[in-house]
C-alpha cells in the first residue's frame, strides 16, 4: 500500500521493437488507469530511436509522464537490483514460473471458493427446521440427515488441504508448508499466495466442522422430533382406546338391575372390563413416564408434551373415576337386591310365625315362646333396616352421579354440539339414574308395605302371648291362695274353737289369733292384687277365658 501511494513506474523494453508497439501499451495504461496510480512510463530505446521519434512523443499527452532512457542510463533511475537480467539487474524472475504459480493459485481459490459454495449449501439444507408430523417421516428424515453426513464427510476438504500445501511449497519454497505462517523471510507477492492458501484453508476447514457441529445439532432435534411423534402416537392410541371403551362402557353405564342375579352379572361384567382397563393404564403411566423424561432432558417441545401428557392424564382420571362410580353403584345395588329379595323370600316364613295362634299353656313354655317371638321380631328389623340402609347408601350415589351429569361443563362437546350422552345409546344418563332410584323406591316401598303388615300380626302373637302367661300365672297365683286356706285357713279356725277359761289362758288365745291374722294378712295379701290382675286379663281378654 505504501508503494502504489508513490505510484508504480512502468517500464517497457523498446530494444528490438517498434513505436507501433509500444504507443498501444501506452494508450492502455492511459485508459484503463486513473490519475496518479501510474507515476511514470519509462522506455528504454535503441542507441538511433531518440532523434527519430522526439517529436512524435511530444505530440501525446498522457497521464503520466513518458521518458525515453537508455539502458545504459536506466541503473540511475532505478536500482539493478529491482530489474531482471535482461535489462542488466539482478531481479530472480521466472515469468512462465510466475504464470504458472498464478494460475494455481487461481485453481486452488476456485475449488476453494467451491468447496465453501458446497458447504453453504449444505449448511442451508441442514438450517431448515422441516421436522416430519408422524413416526415415519421422522424416521425418513433421520435417514436423510444420515445421508446427509455422509454428504458432509466426502467433500474433498482433505484434497484441496494437499492441493494447497502442494501450491505453497511450489511458490514458497519446499519448507513453507511446515514453517507456519511466518512471511517475513518471503517477497510481498508470495506472502500474499501464503496468506491466501492458508485462509483458504482455514475457511474450508472451520465452515467443515461448524457444518459438522449443525449436524450434530439438528440431529439432536430429530431425535428429539422423533421421540416426540413416537410419544404423539402412543397417546393418540390411548386417547382413542379410551374414546372407544368409554362409548362401549356408556352403553349400559347407568344400568343398575332389577334383580340380584341381573345386578351381580352387571358387576361381574364389569370387573372383567376393569381389569382389562387396568392392563391399559401400565401403557398410559408408561407413557407419562416417558413425557417426564422427556420434559427434564430439555425436549425442544417441552409445553407441548407436558400439555399432551396433562391431557392423557386428565382424560384416563375421568375415565376411570367413571369406572370407580360404576363399581360403587353395581356393589351397592348387588348388595341392596341381595338384601331385598332375602328380605322378601323370609316374609312367608315370619308370617307363617306371626300368624300361628297355636299358644301353649306351660308357664315355661310360654315364655320360651315369647322369647323366640321377641328374637323374630328383632330379626325382622335387622333385616329391613339393612335393607333400607342400602337403599339410602345405592341412591345417595345414584343422586350424586345424577347431579354430576347435570353439571355445566361435565359433557364434552363434539363438532356437532352434541354431548357424549346425546350421542349413546339410551340418551340422557340423568334420566337413566332416575329411572333406576325410581325403582329402589319401589322396592323399599314394597318391603315396607310388608314389614308394616308383618310388624301388625307380630304385635296380635305378642298380646296373645303375653296375656296368655298372665292368665297361667293369675290361674297359678290363685291355686296358691286356695290351697293355702283349705290346708291353713280353714284347719286353724277348727281347730280353735275355744275362748280360754281364765285370763292367761285367754290371752294365750287372743295371742295366737293375733298371730293367725298377720300371718293370714301376709299370706293372702296378694289377694287384692289378684282381683286387680283377675280385672285387667278381663279388659283385655276374652271373657270365655276368664270362665
Amino acid at each position: 500500500d505504501d508503494a502504489r501511494a508513490l505510484g508504480f513506474t512502468v517500464l517497457v523494453d523498446m530494444r528490438g521493437a517498434t513505436w507501433s508497439t509500444v504507443k498501444p501499451i501506452l494508450k492502455a495504461l492511459h485508459e484503463n488507469f486513473p490519475p496518479g496510480v501510474v507515476h511514470q512510463a519509462l522506455i528504454v530505446k535503441p542507441d538511433n530511436f531518440w532523434q527519430k521519434q522526439r517529436t512524435s512523443l511530444g505530440t501525446h499527452k498522457y497521464k503520466f509522464e513518458t521518458n525515453m532512457i537508455s539502458i545504459e542510463a536506466l541503473p540511475k533511475i532505478i536500482d539493478t537490483s529491482q530489474v531482471t537480467s535482461d535489462l542488466d539487474g539482478s531481479l530472480n524472475y521466472d515469468h512462465s514460473h510466475w504464470l504458472e504459480t498464478r494460475l494455481a493459485v487461481e485453481e486452488f481459490s476456485w475449488q476453494a471458493a467451491d468447496l465453501l459454495d458446497r458447504l453453504d449449501d449444505l449448511q442451508e439444507d441442514l438450517a431448515r427446521n422441516d421436522f416430519a408430523e408422524d413416526v415415519s417421516g421422522a424416521k425418513h428424515k433421520i435417514d436423510l440427515h444420515n445421508d446427509m453426513k455422509k454428504k458432509i464427510m466426502k467433500v474433498p476438504v482433505e484434497d484441496l488441504d494437499m492441493l494447497g500445501q502442494r501450491l505453497l511449497q511450489k511458490a514458497c519454497g519446499p519448507d513453507t508448508g511446515q514453517g507456519g505462517r511466518d512471511t517475513s523471510n518471503l517477497s510481498p507477492d508470495l506472502a500474499d499466495v501464503k496468506n491466501l492458501v492458508l485462509q483458504n484453508l482455514d475457511s474450508v476447514h472451520s465452515s467443515q466442522q461448524h457444518l459438522l457441529q449443525l449436524w450434530h445439532h439438528k440431529k439432536l432435534k430429530l431425535d428429539q422430533c422423533f421421540q416426540l411423534r413416537l410419544f404423539e402416537q402412543d397417546c393418540e392410541k390411548m386417547f382413542d382406546w379410551i374414546c372407544h371403551n368409554r362409548d362401549v362402557f356408556l352403553v349400559n353405564y347407568v344400568e343398575i338391575g332389577h334383580t340380584y342375579q341381573l345386578a351381580k352379572q352387571y358387576q361381574e361384567e364389569h370387573q372383567h372390563f376393569t381389569m382389562s382397563s387396568m392392563n391399559v393404564y401400565v401403557n398410559i403411566n408408561r407413557i407419562l413416564t416417558v413425557a417426564s423424561r422427556l420434559i427434564e432432558s430439555g425436549h425442544y417441545a417441552a409445553a407441548h408434551i407436558r400439555s399432551v401428557a396433562a391431557r392423557l392424564d386428565r382424560t384416563w382420571k375421568d375415565f376411570a373415576a367413571g369406572l370407580d362410580e360404576r363399581t360403587a353403584v353395581l356393589a351397592l345395588s348387588v348388595i341392596f337386591h341381595h338384601k331385598a329379595e332375602q328380605y322378601v323370600e323370609n316374609v312367608p316364613s315370619w308370617k307363617s310365625s306371626c300368624e300361628n295362634m297355636n299358644i301353649p299353656s306351660e308357664i315355661l313354655v310360654l315364655e320360651n315362646s315369647i322369647h323366640q317371638h321377641q328374637n323374630l321380631y328383632e330379626s325382622m328389623c335387622q333385616a329391613y333396616t339393612e335393607v333400607h340402609s342400602t337403599s339410602k347408601k345405592l341412591l345417595y350415589q345414584l343422586d350424586h352421579l345424577v347431579q354430576v351429569c347435570n353439571q355445566p361443563g361435565t359433557e364434552k362437546k363434539h363438532g356437532d354440539g352434541k354431548s357424549n350422552y346425546e350421542n349413546r345409546p339410551g340418551g340422557n344418563p340423568a334420566a337413566d339414574y332416575s329411572e333406576g332410584a325410581s325403582h329402589v323406591l319401589a322396592v323399599i316401598h314394597q318391603i315396607l308395605n310388608h314389614h308394616r303388615a308383618l310388624e301388625q300380626k307380630w304385635h296380635a302373637k305378642k298380646i296373645k302371648l303375653h296375656q296368655r302367661l298372665a292368665l297361667r300365672l293369675f290361674q297359678e297365683d290363685v291355686k296358691q291362695v286356695l290351697d293355702w286356706l283349705s290346708n291353713h285357713g280353714e284347719v286353724f279356725i277348727r281347730k280353735n274353737t275355744g275362748i280360754g277359761r281364765n285370763l292367761q289362758k285367754a290371752r294365750v288365745y287372743q295371742k295366737s289369733h293375733e298371730h293367725f291374722e298377720n300371718v293370714a294378712q301376709v299370706s293372702l295379701h296378694g289377694y287384692s292384687f289378684l282381683i286387680l290382675t283377675c280385672g285387667w286379663i278381663y279388659s283385655f281378654c276374652e271373657f270365655d277365658i276368664i270362665l
